[in-house]
């Protein structure tokens, strides 16, 4: 009963474009007094709840990190350095393509599709659009390699979350994904040069470009604090110190480089960066430890649930619904079920994957396929569903429509071919 009206006030809020937020503090309360009919008391809710919060205190811990990263890394120059050497590797003809591989590299380093979205993508959306290529064909390529990099970031909070939820290590995780991801990848990259060639046979027009040379001295010294982070975690080094470590570096660059004040650096860090107020200086602003508060209250709620729901056996029903399913389909089609719904349902990725995990665990002997699992399914078919700000934030970011999601080829050949690999397996 409680999941029903909660699921209508999600639509209800999804049509009205109210704040996901809000309706999921209205399910909250429905979980909060569907419980209390079913005999719990005030106090044994609260502690369910605080129960599934505390389960998500190091993604919070990260989220704090993330926004102090993803700020000084804008300060320093790091990111728009990244940003301004990488087009000259853009091949005209190739153009959707460069697109995708970019996007990748961009989303392994700073572990965020929307991050991705709105620093690589937007350049490459303005790129296409003064060149004469298509805009959704271009937004699809980025979110395909927004959602590839988001699986295998450092930095990622939702591939963190994976790891904290079926209790396995980062860095054990990323290998397994990156070997599922890599047929989906070669295949994308395959049908962006067959299907998504472009008509340009000259060099593209790269003159906006030149002003990042106005706001930051630009040197190869900004790629330290990136360079300093993919070493640390080839060394497998904690990914709470790797980022802490990348923060340092950034600051000092900020002060070396830069030439910025430690007042200036503490805001940054606090409240993001502000770029100058031009198309390239909003498209460059963003991070602080603020940015990521949103997403933090999204996670503190959604946790909040899963301690209800374990507590309470409130979802036993459709548990087992999906025992049955189970033994049909397997455990990896089961899980790809399951993510699609909740997906489709939550209309945000935290929630999906936190609800995935709930209803799928009892499927797996082994945390670490589960883990892999969710990744190779919820985690990328989020960044597909329309109404999910997983997908609808990232493409209007872009000033693109959901056209775009015809081009995010690697959000379903990823999920596809490792249901083909499982049935193959018999898993």
């Amino acid at each position: 009963m409680a999941m029903g009206i909660f699921l209508v006030g999600l639509i209800v809020c999804v049509f009205m474009d109210i704040s996901v937020l809000y309706a999921m503090l209205f399910g909250y309360l429905c979980f909060f007094i569907q419980a209390r009919c079913d005999g719990y008391s005030y106090s044994d809710i609260f502690r369910f709840s605080v129960a599934g919060v505390q389960k998500s205190r190091n993604i919070l811990i990260l989220f704090i990190l993330i926004g102090m990263l993803t700020g000084s890394w804008r300060a320093s120059g790091t990111i728009p350095y990244i940003v301004y050497s990488s087009v000259d590797w853009i091949h005209p003809r190739l153009f959707v393509m460069s697109a995708f591989l970019l996007s990748m590299m961009m989303s392994s380093l700073i572990g965020t599709s929307f991050g991705t979205a709105g620093i690589m993508g937007t350049v490459l959306v303005i790129l296409a659009e003064i060149n004469g290529v298509s805009i959704n064909m271009t937004a699809g390529a980025v979110l395909s390699g927004a959602y590839f990099g988001e699986r295998c970031s450092p930095l990622s909070s939702s591939a963190r979350l994976i790891c904290d939820l079926t209790d396995t290590d980062y860095y054990d995780n990323v290998g397994m994904w990156l070997q599922t991801s890599l047929i989906p990848a070669a295949m994308s990259i395959a049908a962006y040069v067959w299907f998504c060639r472009t008509e340009m046979t000259t060099d593209m027009n790269l003159a906006f470009l030149q002003d990042f040379n106005l706001y930051f001295n630009m040197t190869w010294l900004l790629t330290i604090p990136a360079i300093t982070m993919i070493v640390l975690s080839v060394y497998r080094v904690n990914v709470r110190v790797n980022m802490l470590i990348s923060v340092l570096i950034a600051c000092v660059l900020c002060i070396a480089v830069q030439n910025k004040s430690l007042l200036h650096i503490g805001e940054v860090l606090l409240m993001g960066y502000k770029g100058e107020d031009t198309q390239l200086g909003n498209m460059l602003s963003g991070g602080g430890i603020v940015s990521m508060l949103r997403a933090g209250a999204i996670v503190l709620i959604a946790s909040s649930y899963v301690g209800i729901f374990e507590a309470t056996n409130m979802l036993s029903k459709i548990e087992t619904a999906l025992g049955k399913v189970n033994r049909k389909i397997g455990a990896y089609g089961t899980t790809l079920l399951t993510g699609t719904l909740t997906s489709m349902l939550a209309c945000n990725q935290t929630l999906a994957i936190l609800m995935t995990n709930l209803l799928c665990a009892k499927n797996y002997t082994s945390n670490k396929r589960l883990a892999m699992d969710i990744a190779n399914t919820t985690l990328v078919i989020s960044g597909m569903i329309p109404w999910s700000i997983a997908c609808a934030v990232p493409l209007a970011i872009m000033n693109a429509d959901s056209g775009a999601i015809v081009y995010a080829f690697f959000l379903y050949l990823a999920p596809l071919w490792n249901f083909m690999i499982a049935k193959v397996l018999g898993k």
